[in-house]
């Protein structure tokens, strides 16, 4: 259990995450006074920023984008074109989706714990305003 919070929580991406959520709502709070109000407003902000990154992360790995990349059929007559060698050309959609969800699926989303954790400091820092 606790190897698989740690796994969770103190990942590089994690800490990064941390560090730029904390350093927003300082340096706000340092522009705005009074610094604790505007040192919450400024980490609850970025801790959104940050959940945004994390669910738009997640339709990522689910494939909701993959329309973007699949190639039905091959769009020139050139026979040295860059949808020539590709494996994908000429699967259904459902296909390519099923095989970039196949391939995504050890991936993990480490946005998306660090931001909730973010947003979780947030409200008990608020409380004890």
């Amino acid at each position: 259990m606790k190897n698989k919070l740690k796994n969770n929580f103190l990942t590089k991406t994690a800490t990064c995450v941390y560090a730029v959520c904390i350093l927003c709502g300082v340096i706000y709070g340092f522009v705005r006074p009074p610094f604790y109000l505007h040192f919450l407003d400024g980490l609850t902000i970025s801790g959104f920023f940050a959940l945004g990154v994390a669910l738009i992360r997640a339709s990522w790995l689910a494939g909701d984008f993959t329309f973007f990349s699949w190639h039905p059929k091959k769009r020139s007559k050139n026979p040295y074109s860059r949808y020539e060698e590709d494996p994908t050309r000429g699967m259904s959609y459902r296909e390519y989706r099923s095989a970039i969800r196949e391939e995504r699926k050890d991936l993990r989303n480490d946005y998306l714990p660090s931001s909730l954790l973010v947003l979780a400091a947030a409200l008990i820092l608020s409380l004890l305003y």
